[in-house]
C-alpha cells in the first residue's frame, strides 16, 4: 500500500536514485520508448503518426527521449519491439522489461 512517508523518506535519503517499473502483467502496464539523442530521431517518427500528444503519464529519459505509460489487458501479452511497429526509433516496452522512470510530466 502506498504510504506519501515512506516515500518522502527514501527521496529525502536517495534523490539521484532510479526507479525500474516492471512493464506487461507484472504491472498491468507498457511502455512506448521514443528515442531521442545520438542518431536517433524517434520524436520525429511518431509526430509523421500524427497521434498527437497522448493524454497518459510520460516520463523523460536520460537521453532526452519519452516513455508514454498505457494500461494493458492481463490476459495479453505484449512483447518488447524495436522500432517495427510504430517505426524507427520507437519502441514497445512490455512483457519483462523494466522501464526507468526519472520525471513524470
Amino acid at each position: 500500500m502506498f504510504c506519501q512517508r515512506v516515500c518522502d523518506q527514501f527521496w529525502s535519503e536517495h534523490p539521484n536514485a532510479i526507479v525500474g517499473v516492471p512493464m506487461g502483467k507484472a504491472s498491468g502496464l507498457i511502455a512506448i520508448d521514443i528515442d531521442e539523442g545520438g542518431n536517433k530521431c524517434g520524436e520525429e517518427t511518431f509526430a509523421a503518426l500524427k497521434l498527437g500528444n497522448p493524454q497518459t503519464v510520460q516520463t523523460r529519459t536520460l537521453s532526452g527521449g519519452r516513455h508514454l505509460f498505457f494500461r494493458c489487458s492481463e490476459t495479453l501479452e505484449i512483447r518488447n519491439d524495436t522500432s517495427t511497429v510504430f517505426g524507427k526509433d520507437i519502441d514497445v516496452r512490455g512483457e519483462v522489461f523494466r522501464t526507468v522512470v526519472l520525471k513524470i510530466t
